[in-house]
């Protein structure tokens, strides 16, 4: 080996080794590349550190040593872990010349790691309160007087206002009469309508045969008993004596004495409620079975008023 070769080769391993020194003293453990366990290093002879990965109190490593890595003079690049358990730092220590990827080379890197730099945020503008503008006043409106007339202008306009009032007037009465016809003759032809529909029925309706109720009622007083009141009905009857009679009857049955019928009709509602309370019975009527029930209450202090009810409304269909 000749001096010349000698002394290249000492250049060489001087200048490495100034090249190692500036990146130990840039960052403690650090080495000059490339990185062998890079595949496609494109860094020429920039510094590289290698950090482990994982996670760090429960987070991912790689998030808290980007930022570590950023702050390096000279930072190149921030290579994160993609399951080799690997972070590494590439950067070029002040006053050596950065010697950063050329753009000609194709870029063997995946998407996910070619992306591994989250892009840079845009700083929201401060928020800005909108400037209040006062409306602007509405434009005055101006009137101009009317000249005044003279006293025989005056006078008849006067005269035409009050024809063409007396004119409205003669209208709106014309108009009121009109309406007030329409109106009567329109009720004499609703009354007549219904005349004729009344006279229909009654010759196409036979007269319908009355019907006759009836009720009897008595209230026997016992010495050594309490009182007892009956009733008896009757309902159908083509005759008013016929139903009277047949309610007597119906009382009778009851084994007691004194019937008398108190009610007859064949129009109309009549219902009879009885009350055989321990003090003292009596009854009530009215109406509705509600009437009959309320005045058998109050009826001579009667209880017990929800006990059998007598009669009924005619006609019943």
């Amino acid at each position: 080996m000749n001096r010349l070769s000698i002394a290249c080769l000492f250049l060489m391993l001087t200048v490495l080794s100034a090249k190692a020194d500036s990146c130990s003293s840039a960052v403690p453990g650090a080495r000059v590349g490339p990185n062998p366990e890079s595949i496609n290093w494109t860094y020429g002879d920039a510094c590289y550190i290698s950090w482990p990965g994982g996670y760090i109190d429960g987070k991912n490593a790689r998030f808290a040593l980007e930022p570590k890595c950023q702050q390096i003079p000279g930072f190149l690049e921030f290579i994160g872990d993609q399951g080799s358990n690997v972070n590494t730092c590439i950067f070029k220590p002040l006053g050596i010349s950065a010697d950063k990827p050329s753009t000609t080379q194709p870029d063997t890197r995946n998407d996910y790691e070619y992306h591994e730099r989250p892009p840079a945020r845009d700083t929201p503008e401060p928020y800005r309160a909108p400037t209040f503008v006062p409306p602007s006043p509405p434009p005055t409106q101006t009137y101009e007087t009317p000249a005044p007339n003279s006293s025989n202008d005056d006078g008849e306009s006067e005269r035409d206002d009050e024809s063409e009032f007396q004119k409205y007037n003669e209208r709106e009465r014309a108009v009121e009469s009109e309406r007030r016809r329409d109106l009567e003759n329109r009720a004499k032809r609703l009354q007549e309508q219904a005349q004729q529909q009344q006279e229909i029925q009654r010759t196409q309706d036979p007269p319908r045969a009355k019907k006759w109720r009836a009720i009897a009622v008595t209230i026997e007083s016992n010495t050594f008993s309490p009182d007892r009141s009956a009733a008896g009905e009757s309902y159908g009857y083509d005759a008013q004596d016929k139903a009277r009679f047949r309610a007597l009857q119906e009382c009778r049955k009851q084994q007691v004495t004194g019937c008398v019928v108190e009610f007859s009709w064949d129009r109309g509602c009549h219902y009879l409620v009885l009350s055989n309370g321990s003090n003292r019975a009596t009854w009530g009527s009215g109406p509705t079975i509600a009437q009959a029930r309320n005045n058998c209450r109050f009826n001579r202090g009667g209880q017990n008023c929800s006990g059998r009810t007598y009669g009924g409304c005619e006609p019943n269909d």
